[in-house]
């Protein structure tokens, strides 16, 4: 089973201020671009119905996810995200159910991505991301799991230990935005070359940038495009960045180059790619051969010189083995070669291969009405097997209605 799943920084918070803060159970609805194993908004339920244990979407929550794919057709419904009371930090059996429901109202999407939330500090684990406030006190845990379709096991269901990451998109634009004196608004999804990107927007004096992030951010690099504002009087330039519009072409789109290093900490690895090619590509004074230092000539003429080998060449032949040859005279200095650096010409990365299994970029198609139904929760501790498969449990419900309750649930 294809595991990987990454949340921005933005839905993190979402998830932390509308469900980690409360007593469970809450929940709500996860979104994202249209074939991509990526998470970009959560939809809360307001009027969800709830209980210490248990947890159903409304029918309110169906329409807010319909009106948004009608909105945005790059968006589609990813899955469920809802909170279980203590440290039941897995989904319940009724869980299972739920997505049972869901997958056979929505087969094209081919897996649901069922985080489960528990309050306060959790356990660690790869399939674990702590959710933090705005102080940086852990608040919640996000525990994800991936839901797939399956002849084996009585719920129709495997759940599966989710592989998640966090790309911190909306902390890096406003680095990006704070380091070039500019501004930046929320991450959005947008269509370039037939595919949906999540994209963000810098916007500087004079020019603007465009981001196009992959899921696999911050391992791979986004690609950056720079454009003069159309409004812009005059040259538009920016030393940093190697920009520079005359104001006499037109406000075409350029591709900034990158250079892109894995073992740049993440915080700064964007920036430090960004400004590297043009210090590489600015301009270096080479440098000045030195000149040979003549070597000095103790005769004092070069014709001195010459005619003291030549005696002592003659002597030598008469001179027996055991009286020392003479001293070789002092050795011309040589002058060292003129250092040229090279000057580097970088293109735009982009990637010759995609990380990604190929059926989580190739899905397409919008949900229609999801399945809606209460089942039972019953303690059904999911069974972690070498492959990171952890139990069984279940959803229940329309956009997967979730229950943990009933009293047997401790």
């Amino acid at each position: 089973m294809y595991t990987y799943v990454a949340f921005t920084d933005v839905v993190l918070g979402q998830i932390e201020r509308d469900v980690a803060r409360f007593t469970p159970e809450r929940g709500g609805a996860l979104l994202g671009p249209v074939g991509q194993p990526l998470v970009t908004e959560f939809l809360y339920d307001e009027q969800a119905r709830t209980s210490g244990g248990t947890f159903s979407p409304s029918r309110w929550l169906e329409a807010r996810v319909q009106e948004r794919e009608a909105a945005n057709p790059l968006v589609e419904f990813k899955g469920m995200l809802h909170s279980h009371p203590g440290a039941m930090s897995y989904p319940s059996h009724g869980d299972h159910e739920a997505y049972e429901n869901s997958l056979e109202s929505v087969p094209w999407l081919g897996r649901l991505i069922a985080p489960i939330v528990t309050v306060g500090p959790g356990p660690d684990g790869e399939h674990h991301i702590p959710l933090l406030s705005e102080s940086g006190t852990v608040t919640g845990t996000v525990s994800v799991y991936i839901a797939e379709p399956t002849n084996r096991g009585p719920a129709g269901v495997i759940v599966t230990a989710a592989s998640p990451s966090v790309i911190w998109v909306r902390r890096d634009l406003e680095e990006l935005a704070r380091r070039l004196g500019g501004i930046t608004d929320e991450p959005f999804i947008i269509d370039a070359g037939g595919q949906a990107y999540l994209a963000g927007s810098v916007l500087c004096a004079g020019f603007d940038l465009l981001l196009l992030f992959e899921p696999t951010y911050p391992f791979t690099c986004p690609a950056i495009l720079a454009a003069r504002r159309p409004e812009a009087r005059g040259p538009v330039s920016h030393e940093i960045l190697g920009l520079l519009w005359t104001g006499e072409e037109a406000a075409a789109e350029r591709p900034l180059p990158l250079l892109w290093d894995q073992a740049e900490p993440e915080e700064t690895r964007l920036w430090e790619a960004l400004i590297r090619p043009a210090l590489m590509a600015s301009p270096v004074p080479e440098e000045e051969p030195a000149v040979a230092t003549a070597a000095r000539v103790d005769s004092g003429s070069v014709a001195g010189r010459d005619d003291e080998l030549g005696a002592e060449t003659a002597r030598g032949t008469a001179q027996s083995e055991d009286v020392p040859a003479a001293a070789p005279g002092p050795e011309r200095e040589v002058a060292p070669p003129a250092v040229v650096r090279p000057r580097w010409h970088v293109r735009l990365a982009r990637r010759a291969w995609r990380l990604l299994n190929p059926r989580a970029w190739g899905r397409h198609g919008r949900p229609a009405a999801l399945p809606a139904g209460r089942h039972e929760r019953r303690p059904v501790r999911p069974e972690v097997t070498p492959g990171t498969q952890e139990g069984t449990d279940s959803a229940d419900g329309e956009l997967a209605t979730m229950e943990t309750g009933g009293t047997n649930d401790e």
